[in-house]
């Protein structure tokens, strides 16, 4: 049997973006076409629970930029993960405004989602821009701290939740079935992409 050593259940690209590519995409998808996002699974239509789930989203095409992100996509799963991976998704545009959440959830659910194996978000906003709307995943950092950014490091994430990191322009990456929430806004607005990279099913 094949074992992993490299394994990461998170993973980031700082600077993945510019500020002024994230504003620049920000600003043209941030439009009055924005519909109330569904939930991943095995609906026969596209189901809203804003119970669950409250944020805003549209689809959009950008070649470049899904390339780019095919690229980084291909290189942290062959550095990390190992996953038997196709091709990646369609973008998806997020906008989180005042009381927007997403409770736990993981990303891989029957029919369509089930090929989902690696997502992939871009933070496109300041994170002083907004309170609140952490993206949060449901293991512990150890009480010896695990935080990437150790000169930023605090007594609140030692042995807490795994917080993603939220410098704008950051791309993170974690396997799909990992469990995840993002925290209500209490103020601002909190922008991001989001995108899967897919392949045939975990076996």
């Amino acid at each position: 049997m094949k074992k992993n050593d490299r394994f990461q259940f998170v993973v980031y690209r700082e600077n993945f973006l510019t500020i002024e590519e994230c504003t620049k995409l920000r600003d043209t998808l941030d439009t009055d076409e924005l519909v109330d996002a569904s939930l991943a699974g095995d609906y026969t239509e596209n189901l809203v629970n804003t119970n669950v789930r409250r944020t805003l989203n549209t689809l959009f095409q950008d070649e470049n930029l899904s390339k780019r992100l095919d690229v980084a996509i291909r290189v942290a799963n062959k550095h990390y993960f190992n996953y038997d991976i196709d091709s990646i998704n369609k973008l998806r545009f997020l906008k989180y405004g005042d009381g927007s959440n997403y409770t736990w959830h993981t990303d891989i659910g029957a029919k369509e989602t089930s090929l989902r194996k690696l997502t992939a978000i871009i933070q496109l906003s300041d994170e002083n821009e907004y309170d609140g709307g952490v993206l949060e995943f449901g293991i512990t950092n150890s009480t010896d701290c695990q935080c990437v950014d150790k000169e930023h490091c605090t007594e609140e994430c030692k042995g807490g939740l795994l917080r993603a990191k939220k410098s704008q322009g950051t791309l993170v990456i974690f396997p799909s079935f990992l469990s995840h929430r993002v925290t209500p806004i209490t103020k601002g607005f909190r922008y991001s992409i989001v995108t899967w990279m897919e392949g045939d099913t975990f076996v």
